[in-house]
Parts: C-alpha cells; sequence; structure tokens
C-alpha cells in the first residue's frame, strides 16, 4: 500500500476554471451525482458506496494489524455488530427481490459499506430504486432490532409490581365510602325532576368527564423519538468500464479495512499534497511522496514517470 499513489497535472488555467464554473450548472454532492448518458437499467456491473446518516460507526469495529500479510490472525478486518450483519444479509439478499442481479461482493466498514452489483439482464427500474429498496429492507430490520432490544416486565415483575400497590384495607374503604356527600332527600327529589341531556349535550358532558382522567393519567400513547435515518441520502455509483478494472474493484473492497488503519497509523501516506514539481511540470497527488525522492529512485533504478503505480482512492 505504502508504494501506491496517484498523481495528475494541474493544466488549467485560473481563468479555464471559472469560465467551466459558469456552464457547470447547479453543483450537486458527489453523492447525488449519476451519468446522465447511461442508461441504469441496462446490463451493465456497479460499485456502489453507501454512508451512514451522520458517519455513525454503527456497523462494526476495526480490528487487525495494518501491516499483517493476507491471510494472517491479525490481518485487518471488520468485526460486525448485529445491524451490521442484518445490513450485510440485506445486500446479499437483493437477488431475492431482483433476479436480473448478481450480488459480487459487499464490504462493511463501520460507518460505511461498498457492493458490487453486476446487472445480468434488463432491469424493469432504474437501479437508484434498487437501493432505495435495500435501504427500506435495512430501515425495517434496524427497528425490529430496536424492538427487539427494548426491555419488557417478565410476568413475575408485573406480578410483583401489582402487589406493590397499596390497597386500600376494609376499615380505610369504609372510611372513603363515609367521606363522599351523599344527596339530600331535597337534592334527590330536584335531581329527578331535573331534564335528561341528549345528544350533542350528552356527549360534551361524558367528554368534561374523560378529559380530568386523561390528564392525569397522562397521554394515551407515549410520543416516540425523532426519526433519524440509518443511510445519508443517496448513493455513489461507479459503472465499470472494462472487465480488467473488476480485479482492482475485488482488490479495493477486499483492502479497504487495511488502508483505514494505515490512514490512523501513517496519515501522510494518504494525504494529498500539491504542488510538487517535477522538470517543468507541477504535480497534485495523493500517497507516499517519499517514493518520488531521488535517493528512491536511484535505489529503484526507474526514471520518475514509469515508476509511477496508479491506484483507486475513493
Amino acid at each position: 500500500m505504502s508504494g501506491n499513489y496517484c498523481i495528475f497535472a494541474d493544466n488549467m488555467t485560473d481563468e479555464q476554471i471559472a469560465a467551466k464554473k459558469e456552464h457547470a450548472g447547479e453543483k450537486k454532492a458527489s453523492m447525488k451525482r449519476r451519468d446522465d448518458h447511461h442508461d441504469y437499467s441496462e446490463r451493465r456491473m456497479y460499485m456502489i458506496t453507501l454512508e451512514v446518516e451522520g458517519r455513525r460507526p454503527v456497523f462494526g469495529r476495526l480490528v487487525g494489524n495494518a501491516f499483517a500479510p493476507k491471510g494472517s490472525k491479525d490481518e485487518p478486518r471488520i468485526e460486525l455488530t448485529v445491524l451490521g450483519q442484518a445490513v450485510q444479509s440485506e445486500w446479499m439478499g437483493i437477488h431475492d427481490y431482483y433476479p436480473q442481479i448478481e450480488v459480487m461482493a459487499v464490504q462493511m466498514m463501520p460507518d460505511h459499506m461498498h457492493g458490487i452489483l453486476f446487472v445480468r439482464e434488463q432491469l424493469p427500474v432504474h437501479l437508484g430504486q434498487v437501493i432505495s429498496g435495500f435501504k427500506a429492507g435495512c430501515r425495517k430490520a434496524e427497528k425490529a432490532l430496536m424492538a427487539a432490544a427494548e426491555p419488557h416486565p417478565t410476568e413475575k415483575a408485573a406480578g410483583t409490581m401489582a402487589a406493590a400497590e397499596p390497597q386500600p384495607t376494609e376499615k380505610a374503604a369504609g372510611t372513603i365510602a363515609a367521606a363522599e356527600p351523599q344527596p339530600t332527600e331535597k337534592t334527590a327529589k330536584a335531581m329527578e325532576g331535573a331534564p335528561q341531556a341528549t345528544g350533542k349535550r350528552a356527549l360534551s358532558s361524558q367528554q368534561e368527564t374523560a378529559l380530568p382522567l386523561q390528564s392525569a393519567c397522562g397521554p394515551l400513547q407515549a410520543p416516540t423519538q425523532a426519526y433519524r435515518p440509518l443511510f445519508a441520502k443517496g448513493y455513489n455509483d461507479l459503472i465499470l468500464r472494462s472487465y480488467e478494472e473488476l480485479g482492482t474493484w475485488l482488490n479495493y473492497l477486499h483492502d479497504n479495512p487495511r488502508r483505514l488503519l494505515m490512514k490512523r497509523a501513517r496519515p501522510e501516506w494518504l494525504r494529498p499534497f500539491f504542488g510538487l514539481q517535477i522538470g517543468q511540470h507541477c504535480f497534485s497527488g495523493i500517497g507516499n511522496r517519499a517514493l518520488l525522492t531521488p535517493s528512491h529512485l536511484a535505489r529503484s533504478g526507474s526514471c520518475v514517470l514509469p515508476s509511477m503505480r496508479v491506484c483507486l482512492l475513493l
């Protein structure tokens, strides 16, 4: 990983960049961009990236050693949470809803995920609808896990709570009954002669009796917490342009945990740099800049440009 970097030339002037922005139209976030000239229902292979809303690390925990060899017990990997396992299962089940799609791979990360889908036959819908359905399935699984995690009183605990409630004794009940005001003979005769309320008046009278009880007991339904979506809005897609790219995609997914650990251990190896002067050209890039030093190039016995190995860093 330390020997990989990508590099590109800054050939556009400030005037050219400003002119291009004038005709670029409305600026869109990278997670919302689509190829306007591509049919997203046709036979093609896609790499999809989805982020957790707020980049919360709810899918798993990163473990391992960034420098451990592949196949070893310390190879970087993600230990999935229950939610992460449920989301991964939903992704692998996309074929059950859309038989035209083959799920090629998936890589769960703590706060995002990557997956590769192969649309073998023409889809009846846009690929975006497939992703929306996947998100809906994940939301359903998340709610089910949250409901299962809520504590419920057991039968024994419910009996204990009922037994703990104070019960009025026979003497206390008699005292309460004696304390209630009893109508006198004159009041009783007046009540018998009074007209009975009907229709809306009767309903209004019932509501006046019920509202104090409702307010005393609290709302009938507890207020729910504000819903927070699991995934951020939109998604990122890459379209496979040549079959040779598939191996690069698969390696990218498999090595994603290692890159994250590498970024934490040696952030300078994955840090962008600008204004690199090589001969008469000025470059910007990302990667281990030490590989471009004359001492390293002398040891490798290579000239500058042929020794550059480009990698996909998203």
